[in-house]
C-alpha cells in the first residue's frame, strides 16, 4: 500500500512536471509570437511615420504652388483691371474732341480704341 502511495504521488509530481513544461512551452510560444506581433507593429509604425512625413512635404509644396498661382492670378486681375479702367478713360485727344463737339452742340460720341489708333 505504502508503495502504490508513493508511485501514485510519482505519477502525480511527474504529470505536474509535464504540465510545468507545456505551460512553459505554451508561454514561451506567445512571448515569440507577441514579440514578433510588436516587431511588425514597429515596422508599421516606421512606415506610416514616413508617409506622414511624406504627405507634409508634399502638401507644403502644394501650398507653395497654390500662393504662386494666386500671385500669378491677382498679377493678371490687377492688369485687367488696370486696362479695363484705362479703355474707360478717354485718351486726351479724344477728351478734347469730346469737348469740342458738345461746345458746338454735335452729338457725343464716344470711338474705340480702335478708331483712334486708326485716326492717328
Amino acid at each position: 500500500n505504502l508503495n502504490k502511495k508513493i508511485k501514485d504521488k510519482n505519477q502525480v509530481s511527474s504529470n505536474i512536471s509535464l504540465s510545468d513544461e507545456s505551460i512553459m512551452s505554451f508561454l514561451k510560444n506567445q512571448i515569440t509570437f507577441w514579440q514578433s506581433q510588436m516587431v511588425d507593429v514597429q515596422s508599421e509604425s516606421k512606415q506610416l511615420k514616413n508617409e506622414n512625413v511624406y504627405l507634409r512635404d508634399e502638401i507644403e509644396n502644394l501650398k507653395e504652388k497654390i500662393l504662386k498661382i494666386s500671385s500669378i492670378n491677382y498679377d493678371v486681375t490687377s492688369k485687367r483691371k488696370k486696362r479695363k479702367l484705362s479703355d474707360m478713360e478717354p485718351s486726351a485727344n479724344l477728351s478734347d474732341e469730346l469737348a469740342l463737339d458738345h461746345q458746338s452742340g454735335g452729338p457725343v460720341q464716344k470711338k474705340s480704341r480702335h478708331e483712334q489708333s486708326e485716326q492717328i
